[in-house]
């Protein structure tokens, strides 16, 4: 194998430099990249946060009820609410009628703090809905007051649906409830759970519901207040009070507190040490609802979580501990089953496991070249320790891995040098902890070099670097390196299709899939040909 050239560099990145941005109750769009997950929009400002919020609830852009659609925001710097009324982002009733958002949000580990709402929707929180396969609100934490007359609150999400997921996301404050309907709940992350996922998520804040309807249902948690349909929540603890209080029904629990309708419910390595009260009560899981016989039965599966036994709640979900118990290295690693999840107590939790954080996000290789391309990623380190970082590649063809080391915290890049011209690589990254376990970036990564072109009529101007990029491509083609005035398309067979003039973007959305030859004239007459796929 050939000898490959590399030049490693790192950039810290200046996060937590800038002042805490002060809310002054405006809204301001966001100036900042373009929703791609190699470029989203920058949430820098207060303002701009309340902006996403404006636009979520007016339905902005959006064919459907979800707002912002697989598209990506980066929070880049703490933010002061100032105690100002907030309007949760997203407007949708417990139905999920009305709009949600749709993206994916990062908080990148910032803060949010002084949420003050006061609400009487159905659903709220300082984000009101997430939904939709893959959509998210995470490494975010929140610290507030959530007041509501409605039917669910929650300090981050009032309810997230059809395959969402809150990661990483804190809450501390307090979070109440009053209401004389039939039901009414509030928790400290995520108030309602139907079909999603609440994943290495904590709460330390005060839960109150109080339901004076002589039939109605008042239910509190920590973590999750009710989950419908499909629920998954792992990784997650709670410090803080719970309390639900009614007529006929308060139900509390320490991460979960009931299921609602025909529900399939799993809680995994979980803890709880707040106080829990109320009618029924439970340390982990509160209740099962009452079985609607025409929707199934509800199933719930609680594994490897364990409440503090003085803190009540003992109905046979979950393992009961003493205190001291709790704050062991053992315990620790009884709840973490290798997945880095938590770590000890660094003096904020009272000496009971905390959330180690630690995690990398893995961007698209940029500044591709026919030898050289450059590979990027992100590390926090967080509560834990990364002891190597490491980028892999090699070529489609092949099975040897090439690593190439880099720093372990902050923005890092490899710049790849090298390459052969016009060949896919295969990538990926990976972290790995003191102890010699590692977490990868999944499933490997492709792009393809460009093509040293050289014109066809061999004459002693030599050689010009083309990039014609993405390859494939879905919807814009992009011509890097050279200026044609005629773009020449062929299909596989040869046949010439298209003729372009003056184009550097060409648009291949209404293309059909298949590999094409591009050849490109320039004003001096050099000629060029690039093979490129489109791929829907």
């Amino acid at each position: 194998m050939k000898k490959i050239l590399l030049s490693v560099f790192a950039i810290a990145l200046t996060f937590n430099l800038m002042a805490t941005s002060v809310w002054d109750g405006s809204s301001e769009p966001w100036s900042q990249g373009d929703g791609t997950m190699n470029n989203p929009y920058l949430i820098e400002t207060a303002a701009h946060l309340a902006y996403l919020a404006e636009k979520v609830n007016e339905g902005y852009q959006s064919s459907g009820q979800g707002v912002f659609e697989d598209e990506y925001f980066l929070l880049t710097d703490d933010l002061d609410l100032n105690n100002l009324d907030w309007t949760p982002i997203g407007n949708v009733n417990y139905s999920m009628n009305g709009f949600y958002f749709a993206g994916r949000f990062d908080g990148c580990y910032h803060q949010i703090e002084n949420l003050r709402i006061q609400s009487n929707a159905d659903l709220t929180g300082l984000f009101a809905a997430v939904g939709g396969e893959d959509h998210y609100v995470s490494n975010l934490s929140v610290s507030g007051t959530v007041i509501s007359t409605g039917m669910g609150a929650a300090g981050v999400v009032g309810g997230i649906a059809a395959g969402a997921l809150v990661y990483r996301c804190s809450f501390s404050g307090s979070v109440s409830v009053t209401n004389s309907g039939t039901f009414c709940g509030a928790a400290g992350v995520v108030a309602g759970v139907q079909d999603g996922r609440v994943v290495q998520c904590a709460s330390s804040a005060t839960v109150t519901v109080t339901n004076s309807n002589f039939m109605g249902a008042a239910v509190a948690s920590g973590v999750v207040c009710f989950a419908r349909e499909s629920a998954s929540i792992q990784g997650c603890y709670n410090t803080g009070a719970i309390n639900a209080s009614a007529v006929l029904m308060g139900i509390s629990g320490g991460i979960l507190a009931a299921t609602v309708e025909s529900a399939e419910v799993s809680i995994y390595s979980c803890y709880n040490v707040g106080q829990v009260s109320g009618g029924t009560s439970g340390g982990i899981f509160g209740m099962v609802s009452p079985i609607d016989p025409t929707k199934g039965e509800n199933a719930i599966n609680v594994s490897n979580c364990f409440f503090l036994t003085s803190a009540g709640g003992n109905n046979g979900y979950g393992t009961g501990m003493t205190s001291d118990e709790m704050k062991t290295e053992q315990f620790k690693n009884q709840l973490d089953q290798s997945s880095h999840a938590f770590v000890m107590d660094n003096g904020s939790n009272n000496g009971y496991p905390i959330h180690g954080l630690a995690s990398f996000i893995l961007y698209d290789a940029s500044d591709i070249t026919p030898h050289s391309a450059k590979l990027s990623a992100w590390i926090h380190q967080g509560n834990d320790h990364f002891a190597r970082a490491y980028f892999k590649y090699l070529k489609w063809d092949e099975n040897e891995w090439i690593e190439v080391d880099v720093p372990t915290d902050g923005y890092v890049e490899a710049v790849l040098e090298g390459l052969e011209e016009d060949t896919y690589y295969e990538y990926m990254f990976a972290c790995e902890f003191d102890d010699g376990t590692w977490i990868e970036s999944g499933q490997p990564r492709a792009f393809q070099t460009g093509y040293d072109a050289v014109e066809e009529n061999g004459s002693s101007t030599g050689s010009v670097t083309l990039t014609v990029y993405p390859n494939p491509a879905s919807e814009v083609l992009n011509i890097q390196g050279f200026d044609p005035i005629e773009v020449q398309v062929f299909n596989a067979l040869g046949q010439l299709v298209k003729t372009l003039k003056n184009a550097n973007e060409i648009n291949v959305s209404d293309w059909a899939e298949g590999l094409y030859v591009l050849r490109l004239t320039a004003a001096d007459g050099r000629v060029c040909q690039e093979k490129i796929t489109v791929k829907k």
